[in-house]
């Protein structure tokens, strides 16, 4: 028996506890004795690399997470519970693939949705497919709901249970463009397992992560927490603001061009418009942005997004409704506290040209 092996068999109980298997269940799955089972999870044998990957499939773990050097006691001291830590490792792995992809332009084929602007690609198809099976695989009870393969429209996400909601490329246009500015994003809501969202940069190697309790940044083996507190917002000045507005593809620019400028025209230092929400809202919790206005319905891009903005408590989200060009948007206002009541008065206080004529 040495040390190797007793971690070995301590990860194993460890994981095989987190998923509520039993030692007589976890022999049947793998094939091999109880008592196997029992010497094993003790450090007394040592096991093959075929049992090896049949544990690892077994127990939901990783064949490294079960096998690199890391001792019990990290495994214990994890953030976030062991089934979203290899849940982050795997979207991890799957961002790769789409930084590979956008590198070697790889894109084979792509069509157009609603218009010559919004396009799905196969790289979005392809890691659309790998998240399905991801999330299958850990969270089966889900609803899994896609932003390429689900047809209907995205409503009252906040007021849903036991679904995943997932953007598989965030950004599309900007990818198609080759422009390094998208994400994968998912929004996971289980009865079980609770709250989680997860936004992803793959050509930075950005995580952010979060759920209730937490809000962390993981960038190259680095983690960073966000804290409760806005400590680092010194700024509160609307000409310090940088602020990004959200539109989807059927709000004409008449409605968000005069919009941008009237921000300009109030001393609004920045305003940018990307075609990556989740990025934009990753921005955000990184203290980049200062607020962002959408003037989008309830979308996957978003969903992720939204749910930190609700979580954390150095931000706060707010809807204005305003009338523009004879139809009625339902602006939605994620601020940093600071600013908060200066934009959402701004918001409110928009007239359009017809209105001032009318005036």
């Amino acid at each position: 028996m040495n040390e190797r092996q007793l971690n070995f068999g301590a990860k194993i109980r460890f994981f095989r506890k987190t998923q509520n298997i039993s030692q007589e269940q976890l022999a049947k799955i793998v094939g091999v004795s109880c008592g196997y089972i029992s010497n094993l999870e003790n450090g007394k044998i040592n096991p093959t690399l075929s049992t090896i990957t049949k544990l690892s499939t077994a127990v939901g773990a990783p064949i490294s997470a079960l096998t690199n050097n890391d001792n019990l006691s990290n495994l214990k001291n994890l953030k976030f519970s062991p089934k979203f830590e290899i849940l982050f490792e795997e979207i991890r792995s799957v961002g790769k693939f789409a930084k590979e992809s956008f590198v070697k332009n790889d894109i084979i084929y792509f069509k157009e949705k609603t218009n010559k602007s919004d396009i799905v690609t196969d790289i979005d198809l392809i890691l659309e497919n790998r998240l399905i099976r991801i999330i299958r695989k850990h969270f089966p009870e889900l609803i899994i709901k896609s932003e390429e393969s689900y047809n209907e429209k995205l409503l009252h996400v906040s007021n849903t249970s036991n679904i995943a909601i997932i953007d598989p490329l965030d950004g599309t246009a900007n990818f198609f463009a080759n422009i390094p500015y998208f994400c994968i994003s998912l929004f996971i809501d289980s009865e079980k397992d609770g709250k989680c969202g997860v936004i992803y940069d793959p050509i930075t190697d950005v995580l952010l992560i979060g759920n209730p309790k937490k809000i962390e940044i993981r960038q190259n083996g680095e983690e960073y927490i966000i804290y409760a507190n806005d400590v680092s917002c010194k700024k509160n000045f609307i000409n310090d603001v940088t602020c990004a507005i959200i539109s989807d593809y059927n709000t004409p620019s008449t409605v968000t061009e005069p919009f941008i400028e009237y921000l300009y025209s109030e001393g609004i230092k920045r305003v940018v418009s990307l075609w990556s929400p989740s990025h934009d809202y990753m921005n955000l919790m990184m203290n980049k942005y200062d607020c962002i206005i959408s003037f989008s319905k309830p979308n996957f891009s978003e969903a992720a997004g939204l749910f930190f903005v609700e979580i954390s408590k150095n931000n706060s989200l707010n809807i204005v409704s305003k009338d523009l060009l004879n139809k009625r948007y339902y602006l939605s206002i994620s601020t940093r506290n600071s600013y908060t009541k200066s934009i959402v008065n701004l918001v409110k206080n928009y007239k359009t040209s017809c209105e001032k004529n009318k005036l």
